[in-house]
C-alpha cells in the first residue's frame, strides 16, 4: 500500500533533480579557469567526452520517464503553444539546409533533450505552482554560489577592471558577466513575485531577493538591469491595481507587449523614425546609440542574413565558433574579437531561421500571452508570473541572444511554457467544473492539473 506514495516522491525528486542538473550544465562553466585565455579549441576537445556523457543521461532519464507517462504528455502537447512547437519542429527541419549541419544536429539534439526534461518537470506533481517551487530554489542556490566564489576565490569569479571598462565585472559560477546578469533577473523576479503573491514569508522573499539583487548589480549587465526594473514596475501594477483597473489587465498587458516590440524594431532600425524611442533607454542603462557597438556586429549579421532571408542558415549554425571554416569568422576578421552571439535575439532567429522562424516567434509570444490573458481568470498570480518571465525575455532580446539559445534562459522559458499549457488544462477543467467561474485560492494551491 505504501509503496505508490514512495515511488512517487522517488520519481518527483528524480525529475527535479534532472532539471537542477540540465541547468547548471548550461550555467556553469566547462572549465575551472574562467580567465581570458581560455583556447576555445581546447575547451572543446577537453570536455566533448563529458559533455556526450553528460546529455546523454539527461536525454534517458527524462526519456524513460516520459514514455512511461506517454497519455498525459499527449494532453500536455495538446494544450501547449502550438507556435512553440512549430518552432522546435521548424529548426529540425533546418537541418536540411543548414550551412553547418553538424553543429545544427547537435544543438537540434540539446534543445530536445531540454525539451522533454521539461516535459517531465511540468508532469510530475503536477500543480500550478510547479513552474517557480523547481526553478527558484536552483537559481537561487547559483547566485549564493556566485556570491561565495566571489568572496573566496574572487580570481576565479571576477573579471578584473580593463582599458575599455573601469569596473570589476563580476560573473560568478557563470561564463561572463551578462549570463550572471541574466540569471539574477530571474532570481529578482522570482522572489519579487513571490513576495507579492504572498507565496512566501516577507524575509524570505527579502532576503533571497536581495541575494539575487545583488548579483545582478555586481555583473554590470546593464540590459537585465533595465529589464528587471520595468518588469517589477509592471507586477507592481499588476499587484497593486484596484479591481476596476484588474478589468482592464488584459489591455495594458497588450500594449505593454507592443510598447516592447516597438522598441525591438527601433533597435534593428526596421521602420525609419522610431530611433526616438532609444533615447530613454540609452540615458537608464548608459549605453550610447550604438548599444556599446552592437550596431557593428548586426551590421555584419544583417548583412549575412541577405544571403537566406527566408530559411536562415539552420538552426545555430552561424556560430560554431571562431574556426575558419566558419563564415562567423570574419568578426575577427573586421572587428578583432568573437562575439559568440549577435547580441539581439530576434537577429539571431532571423540568421537562423530567416523570416519564417522570425514569423513563427512572434506567434509563440502572442499565443504565449493569450494563454496567460485567460489563465488571469482562474489563477491571477500565477498568470502574472508567466507574464513577468516573457517580458523579461522580451527586453534582454534586445540587446542579448537568448530566444532559443541553448542557455538556463530557455530552459525556464520552455518550462514556464509547458507549465502554463498545464495551467490552461485546469481552466477548462474549472469551467466544467465550476461552471466557469474561478476556484477559491484555497484550492488553487495544491490543484492537480493531470
Amino acid at each position: 500500500m505504501r509503496s505508490r506514495p514512495t515511488e512517487a516522491k522517488f520519481s518527483i525528486g528524480l525529475v527535479k533533480v534532472l532539471y537542477w542538473l540540465v541547468i547548471v550544465r548550461l550555467t556553469v562553466s566547462d572549465s575551472i579557469y574562467y580567465g581570458p585565455d581560455v583556447k576555445f579549441l581546447d575547451i572543446v576537445a577537453q570536455t566533448a567526452v563529458f559533455n556526450k556523457i553528460t546529455w546523454l543521461a539527461f536525454a534517458g532519464v527524462a526519456a524513460i520517464y516520459v514514455m512511461s507517462r506517454f497519455n498525459k504528455v499527449i494532453k500536455l502537447l495538446q494544450s501547449c503553444n502550438p507556435m512553440f512547437l512549430i518552432f522546435i519542429g521548424y529548426a529540425a527541419l533546418s537541418v536540411i539546409w543548414s550551412i553547418d549541419v553538424g553543429v545544427s544536429t547537435s544543438r537540434v539534439i540539446h534543445l530536445y533533450i531540454v525539451f522533454v526534461s521539461c516535459i517531465a518537470v511540468a508532469l510530475v506533481g503536477g500543480h500550478e505552482r510547479r513552474f517557480q517551487e523547481v526553478t527558484r530554489p536552483i537559481v537561487t542556490v547559483l547566485l549564493l554560489g556566485s556570491l561565495m566564489l566571489g568572496l573566496v576565490a574572487p580570481e576565479l569569479a571576477i573579471t578584473p577592471p580593463s582599458a575599455q571598462d573601469s569596473s570589476s565585472l563580476w560573473h560568478g559560477l557563470t561564463t561572463q558577466k551578462n549570463q550572471l546578469g541574466s540569471l539574477a533577473s530571474f532570481g529578482v523576479l522570482f522572489w519579487f513575485h513571490a513576495g507579492a503573491a504572498k507565496e512566501v514569508k516577507l524575509w524570505a522573499a527579502t532576503l533571497w531577493g536581495g541575494v539575487s539583487l545583488v548579483c545582478l548589480l555586481l555583473s554590470h549587465s546593464s540590459t537585465s538591469l533595465m529589464a528587471t526594473v520595468l518588469v517589477c514596475m509592471f507586477l507592481i501594477l499588476f499587484f497593486r491595481a484596484p479591481s476596476v483597473t484588474r478589468r482592464q489587465m488584459p489591455y495594458l498587458i497588450g500594449v505593454f507587449a507592443i510598447v516592447i516590440l516597438l522598441y525591438t524594431f527601433a533597435v534593428l532600425k526596421v521602420v525609419p523614425g522610431l530611433d526616438i524611442l532609444l533615447k530613454p533607454i540609452t540615458y537608464l542603462t548608459g549605453k550610447d546609440t550604438t548599444f556599446t557597438s552592437r550596431t557593428e556586429i548586426w551590421d555584419i549579421i544583417k548583412a549575412h542574413i541577405q544571403l537566406s532571408p527566408v530559411l536562415g542558415s539552420g538552426y545555430a549554425a552561424y556560430w560554431a565558433g571562431p574556426l575558419p571554416s566558419s563564415p562567423s569568422y570574419v568578426f575577427l576578421q573586421q572587428m578583432y574579437f568573437y562575439p559568440f552571439e549577435a547580441h539581439n535575439g530576434y537577429l539571431d532567429v532571423i540568421n537562423d531561421l530567416g523570416y519564417m522562424g522570425l514569423i513563427v516567434l512572434l506567434g509563440y509570444i502572442g499565443v504565449y500571452i493569450r494563454q496567460s490573458i485567460t489563465l488571469l481568470k482562474i489563477n491571477y498570480a500565477q498568470a502574472g508570473l508567466y507574464l513577468a518571465m516573457l517580458f523579461q525575455q522580451l527586453l534582454t532580446n534586445l540587446s542579448e541572444s537568448h530566444w532559443f539559445f541553448i542557455s538556463h534562459d530557455l530552459v525556464i522559458l520552455t518550462l514556464a511554457t509547458l507549465c502554463l499549457a498545464g495551467g490552461m488544462r485546469a481552466s477548462r477543467a474549472s469551467s466544467n467544473t465550476n461552471k466557469g467561474k474561478p476556484l477559491p485560492p484555497r484550492l488553487i494551491k495544491n490543484r492537480k492539473v493531470f
